[in-house]
């Protein structure tokens, strides 16, 4: 027989894989990624903010500039890791021998609503973006 070697972000956080699948792992999973989805969220938050002109009302950037590319890579990124958090909420959340369903619930309802944010976040983009040539 093969022996299973632990998948390991973290000396706490260290399951093997056929551990993973109980739901009181997915629901610590999902609540530790719901919470990380957060720092790319405010991240593509705070470079729209600093680049919103409130009497255009437009966000504005150079042609040239990083900004479209790292904007857009945060809000990616938030939103894979806020869907794995919804994802893995949802499927132990319901599970009927989960002792964790707090855990569960806030993975959820948080990597749920980090993907709203994300969506309105990018819709809300191309639609008051305006782009300044250098």
């Amino acid at each position: 027989l093969r022996k299973e070697r632990p998948f390991v972000i973290a000396k706490e956080f260290a399951v093997t894989w056929s551990r993973f699948r109980t739901a009181e792992v997915k629901a610590s999973y999902g609540f530790v990624l719901s919470v990380i989805s957060w720092i790319p969220c405010a991240a593509a938050t705070v470079l729209a903010y600093r680049n919103y002109d409130p009497i255009l009302g437009q966000i504005i950037y150079g042609s040239t500039g990083r900004f479209v590319p790292v904007f857009v890579g945060c809000v990616l990124l938030s939103m894979a890791v806020a869907a794995t958090a919804f994802a893995l909420g949802w499927s132990s959340v319901l599970h009927p021998r989960n002792e964790r369903p707090r855990q569960a619930w806030f993975g959820f309802f948080l990597g749920g609503g980090v993907l709203t944010i994300n969506l309105i976040l990018m819709v809300t983009f191309y639609m008051i973006r305006l782009e300044r040539p250098m």
